[in-house]
């Protein structure tokens, strides 16, 4: 158990960091307000929404969406619904009728997913309320086991998803994609029949052929749509809230995305190690680890773990074992 809390901890760490290579995914993320855009040009279905940095731009945008709305704090990190704020305000997204936004802005946001200073929010999503009817998790990401895009979806998205899919597997349909054949007819028929969506084929089938467009043109390793919801009063399909992540490979290619990074939700100290072609992870420990390569680095963090250490960091000079570089 020693050896692999620390681990757990780097890992956590790693996720945080876009660029680090301790996991395979190396993607950047964008906030929701820059994904909901990105996707609305590709015409996929999403709710009116306006990015604002100060409450009266909030107040004036819940009255454009008819005195009701939803705030949303933008940090690059899931579980913003359960979060809390450094100023002792809970949740960091809100149905409302009037302005809350001053307990949010200018504040730091901890959820499970940030990092343990929390990330900050200095700017929050209006977003018009919707008459929801049905909700569903959805996503195209990479299978990385059999080299192909995936589809995933559930009953009941939103925050519970991953609850869901621990205690029940079956809940969750996942379907291999063929990257030149892309969703195919017999892929629709799986999904309308798992979830009972025959009377919206016509409408799932535009909406997931949109996705997969967007997700092999953009070079995304993940579109995750959560909630997808079907609208009570007119039975649309609608993309409620997102999250892409672009494969950093493809930053050249992709460079108006990527021009699209928020470095105010990175480690000044990480951005840092970034400029000199480094890559450094922040631990809680109190033994330096500087290393030339991330193998070498895991395999240094579970040695010092089992003899009862703990890493203050991680440190990898990518295999650059040059002298300027040391």
């Amino acid at each position: 158990m020693a050896a692999t809390m620390p681990r757990a901890r780097l890992l956590q760490r790693s996720r945080y960091f876009m660029r680090t290579p301790l996991c395979q995914k190396r993607c950047l993320s964008i906030h929701e307000y820059q994904a909901q855009e990105l996707l609305s040009q590709y015409e996929v279905p999403v709710p009116r929404g306006q990015l604002a940095t100060t409450p009266a731009e909030v107040a004036k945008y819940i009255e454009e969406f008819g005195g009701r709305g939803v705030i949303k704090s933008q940090i690059l990190a899931g579980g913003r619904g359960k979060g809390s704020f450094g100023n002792g305000f809970k949740g960091g997204v809100h149905l409302v009728s009037s302005d809350i936004s001053s307990k949010m802005l200018g504040q730091r946001l901890f959820t499970k997913q940030t990092p343990p200073e929390g990330l900050p929010v200095d700017k929050v999503f209006v977003v018009e309320q919707l008459n929801v009817g049905h909700e569903f998790y959805l996503a195209i990401t990479t299978d990385r086991t059999n080299g192909c895009p995936m589809l995933v979806m559930s009953q009941g998205g939103g925050t519970g998803i991953e609850e869901l899919a621990a205690k029940d597997p079956n809940a969750v349909v996942k379907v291999p994609l063929n990257y030149a054949e892309g969703v195919a007819e017999e892929t629709i028929s799986t999904i309308c029949e798992r979830f009972a969506l025959h009377a919206d084929r016509q409408n799932l089938t535009a909406l997931l052929q949109r996705l997969y467009t967007f997700f092999t043109e953009c070079d995304a390793t993940l579109v995750e749509i959560n909630p997808l919801i079907r609208a009570s009063d007119t039975g649309r399909l609608i993309c409620a809230d997102s999250k892409v992540s672009i494969d950093n490979a493809a930053s050249k290619r992709q460079s108006q995305i990527f021009s699209l990074r928020d470095k105010s939700q990175e480690m000044a100290v990480e951005l840092e190690a970034e400029k000199h072609g480094l890559v450094y992870i922040q631990l809680e420990g109190n033994i330096g680890c500087l290393v030339n390569g991330a193998g070498l680095a895991m395999a240094t963090n579970d040695a010092v773990a089992k003899y009862g250490g703990s890493c203050a960091n991680f440190l990898d000079g990518g295999g650059q074992a040059t002298k300027e570089t040391m």
